[in-house]
C-alpha cells in the first residue's frame, strides 16, 4: 500500500441524499394537502359570499401556490446538483482508494491546495511525479485538433488543458526552488472516470488523458528519464506539503 501524506476530503452520502429528496417528498405532500383544504375552504366561502369578497382570497391562494412553486422547484434543483456532486465525489473517492493501493515506495497526496490552483491527487514515485485531475464527464471527450478537448463535440467554456498544464508547470517549477531532486518526468494527468474517451496522446501533448481503469497501469509503466529513489520521492512529496497553500 503507498503511504498517504494527505487524506482526501471527505464525500457526500448517497444515503443522506436519499434521506434530504424523502424529505422534499414529505413536504411537497403536505404542500398538496393544504392546498386541498384551501380549495375546500375557498369553495364554502364562494357558496355563503359573494364573488367579489372572495377574490382577495382567490388572489392570494394563487400567490401562495406559486410561491410554494418556486421553493419545491429550487429544492429539486438543488437536489439534482447535489446528486451530481455525489456522483462526482463517488468517482473522486474510487481514485484515492486506488491510487492507495498503489505500492509502498509510492507516496500519495490527496486534495492538494497551493497559491496556483487545487489538484486532487499527486502521487510520488518510481516512475515519476503525477499531478491528477478526477473528471467524472458524462459523454464523449475527444480532442479539437489544437490541444483542447471537445465535450459531447462542443468547446469548453475554458481552456482546461492549458490551464491545467500551466498550474501544473507553476507547481514544478515552486518544488524545484526547494531541491534539486526534481523528477523530468513531471505529469499532468486528467483521469476520465464516466466519459467515452476518445483521444489519443498526441491530442493534448501536455496534459496525459486516460481512462480511469488506466490509470493504475499508467503510473506503474511510466519511464521516467531518471528513476527516483527513495530519499527523492520522499523529498519532493514533502516539499510539495510545504507549498500547500
Amino acid at each position: 500500500m503507498a503511504k498517504v501524506l494527505r487524506s482526501a476530503g471527505k464525500y457526500v452520502s448517497p444515503k443522506a441524499f436519499e434521506k434530504r429528496r424523502k424529505l422534499l417528498a414529505v413536504l411537497l405532500s403536505c404542500v398538496a394537502i393544504c392546498f386541498g383544504v384551501a380549495g375546500y375552504l375557498v369553495g364554502q366561502l364562494l357558496r355563503n359570499s359573494s364573488f367579489w369578497t372572495v377574490v382577495p382570497a382567490f388572489l392570494a391562494l394563487v400567490l401562495l401556490w406559486r410561491f410554494v412553486f418556486l421553493l419545491a422547484r429550487r429544492k429539486i434543483e438543488g437536489l439534482e446538483e447535489e446528486r451530481d456532486l455525489s456522483g462526482g465525489a463517488e468517482a473522486h473517492k474510487r481514485i484515492s482508494e486506488a491510487l492507495e493501493e498503489l505500492p509502498a515506495n509510492f507516496r500519495v497526496i490527496h486534495d492538494l491546495t497551493t497559491l496556483f490552483g487545487a489538484v486532487d491527487h499527486v502521487v510520488i514515485g518510481p516512475t515519476g511525479v503525477f499531478v491528477i485531475s478526477t473528471k467524472n464527464w458524462k459523454g464523449l471527450v475527444s480532442g479539437d485538433g489544437n490541444g483542447e478537448l471537445l465535450w459531447n463535440r462542443y468547446p469548453l467554456d475554458e481552456p482546461e488543458v492549458r490551464n491545467f498544464a500551466e498550474m501544473v508547470g507553476k507547481i514544478r517549477d515552486n518544488v524545484k526552488l526547494l531541491t534539486h531532486r526534481v523528477a523530468s518526468d513531471f505529469q499532468a494527468i486528467f483521469v476520465f472516470t464516466a466519459a467515452n474517451l476518445q483521444v489519443d496522446s498526441s491530442a493534448t501533448r501536455c496534459v496525459h488523458c486516460i481512462p480511469e481503469a488506466q490509470l493504475r497501469s499508467h503510473l506503474l509503466a511510466n519511464k521516467p528519464d531518471c528513476i527516483l529513489d527513495h530519499e527523492a520521492v520522499e523529498e519532493i512529496a514533502q516539499c510539495l506539503l510545504k507549498i500547500a497553500a
